[in-house]
């Protein structure tokens, strides 16, 4: 462990403690001269330590992608997600809310928080582990989340076997009858595939929707829905980032709410091209989450539907525990930027809080940075 001089002298603690009660935690090990390589004047970054956890697993789960599921397993995930559909809710008193709408609920009311700042990825880290959790011990799921490599359907999203209307391993494709839909949505409800007509309540009643779309401004000759910004190339150039502020950039896309040009990434155009619950009402700028500027209005996603968890999420995570991978000795704790959307300020720190509003135990951001260790012990297929 640091000597607690050094601790003092960093202003934080660099072992990594435990999230909950009866998680096994990890420990730190860093040498006497990895330490003294950290740079005092930016604690919050620890890029040039060397660490080794003694994750505290058993066994390392794995995460593979959709399509290497088995059909059966492909069934059961679904089957796990329409199960917390049916489940009271835990956070959300009366009416007809279900454990399904907490994890809607505590997502909207963080987005603000989540979204174009280094919170980023280990809130989301977290997040999905909090959802796998409650599909496992609540549900009986019995597998590991699944993934949606977007560089396997580039040349035509829209395509993707994740999208297949199959009733029983299919989440559907696009809305349909958008004329009729009247609740701020831009999509059309889902009619096909086990998410068919799917009923959401959070924040108000309606149905599954969808609505495959790519603004002008993002089309290229030869591109399909703005494969351009996630296929191998794309992915590549976002691995190639040398420091988690600019990976988290590349792979989120940059805060719309600074001046100069929206830079776009992977994540946030997926998000704009499926539309639908992804990208509704719009709301003032400093009240924005993760998505995007679609013809001049600012959009955020309330809700969190079941393809959110696949898709732009998980996937996109996947990739930061690969790039973290890459160079572990110096990126596993590697984290900076600013916490405030909007702002410049340089002010985060491994040791803030992140907060999950009864969803999960808060925790700190450095017990999120490692997918190996306790609580989560999971790697990537």
């Amino acid at each position: 462990m640091l000597s607690s001089g050094l601790s003092a002298k960093l202003g934080l603690c660099l072992s990594i403690i435990g999230c909950a009660q009866g998680w096994n935690t990890p420990s730190t090990l860093v040498s006497k001269g990895e330490a003294a390589t950290v740079g005092l004047g930016n604690a919050y970054q620890i890029r040039s330590l060397s660490v080794r956890a003694t994750a505290g697993c058993s066994t390392l789960r794995v995460r593979r992608e959709w399509r290497k599921l088995s059909r059966d397993e492909q069934a059961s995930y679904i089957k796990a997600v329409k199960c917390l559909a049916d489940l009271p809710s835990k956070l959300l008193p009366g009416g007809d809310f279900r454990r399904y709408d907490d994890f809607e609920n505590v997502h909207s009311r963080m987005r603000s928080k989540i979204h174009w700042n280094p919170t980023f990825l280990p809130w989301h880290r977290n997040f999905m582990f909090l959802y796998e959790k409650a599909l496992k011990e609540e549900c009986g799921y019995p597998g590991n989340l699944p993934r949606w490599d977007w560089t396997l359907d580039s040349l035509d999203m829209s395509k993707s076997p994740v999208w297949s209307a199959d009733p029983d391993v299919g989440f559907g494709g696009n809305g349909r009858d958008f004329d009729n839909v009247d609740d701020g949505l831009d999509g059309g409800v889902v009619t096909d595939g086990a998410f068919a007509n799917w009923a959401l309540y959070y924040p108000e009643y309606h149905e599954l929707q969808r609505n495959y779309n790519l603004p002008s401004q993002y089309k290229q000759a030869g591109r399909s829905y703005g494969s351009q910004f996630f296929d191998a190339a794309s992915i590549s150039r976002v691995q190639s980032q040398s420091t988690f502020a600019n990976f988290t950039v590349a792979l989120e896309g940059s805060d719309p709410s600074l001046p100069g040009p929206r830079i776009q990434g992977p994540h946030s155009i997926i998000h704009i091209i499926i539309g639908g619950e992804i990208t509704p009402t719009a709301y003032a700028a400093n009240e924005v989450s993760g998505l995007a500027v679609i013809n001049g209005d600012m959009r955020f996603s309330t809700h969190i539907t079941p393809t959110l968890m696949l898709v732009p999420g998980e996937a996109a995570f996947s990739h930061w525990a690969k790039w973290q991978d890459k160079q572990r000795s110096t990126r596993l704790y590697d984290y900076g930027g600013s916490t405030t959307q909007g702002s410049t300020r340089i002010d985060a720190k491994l040791t803030d809080t992140l907060k999950f509003l009864g969803l999960g135990p808060d925790i700190r951001v450095q017990d999120t940075m490692d997918n190996l260790a306790a609580p989560y012990c999971y790697k990537y297929e």
